[in-house]
């Protein structure tokens, strides 16, 4: 929406009106600039509102307990597997493979583990 004021603002400092075809808005007269600038703001608040909603939604479903985010590929069993192959000193690349994850994943399971 900043875009739109500010290339507003470009347009009637060098003297040119936007014409709204749909809306019937003029820049060019005083109320068609009222009405774009209020539209402007409108649209503002609507996205502001918007991301209030959805941070208090966000909030709201952590705090009744709702993990977010991609479930773990890490099964208890793979995990099991993961640590077994470490203890006999296999790599994490050998590790990866033959339990069939990533890299990554192995390496962040063992760094916490």
């Amino acid at each position: 929406m900043k875009e739109f004021v500010s290339f507003l603002s470009d347009m009637d400092e060098k003297g040119i009106g936007v014409i709204a075809v749909k809306n019937g808005l003029d820049t060019s007269s005083s109320s068609g600039r009222m009405m774009m600038k209020l539209i402007g703001v409108l649209e503002e608040w609507n996205r502001e509102m918007l991301i209030e909603r959805t941070n208090a939604g966000l909030a709201r479903t952590v705090a009744n307990g709702t993990k977010l985010g991609r479930k773990s590929v890490l099964t208890p069993s793979i995990k099991r597997k993961v640590l077994d192959a470490k203890r006999n000193g296999a790599s994490i690349r050998k590790i990866a493979n033959e339990v069939g994850i990533n890299r990554g994943a192995v390496q962040r399971f063992l760094q916490v583990a």
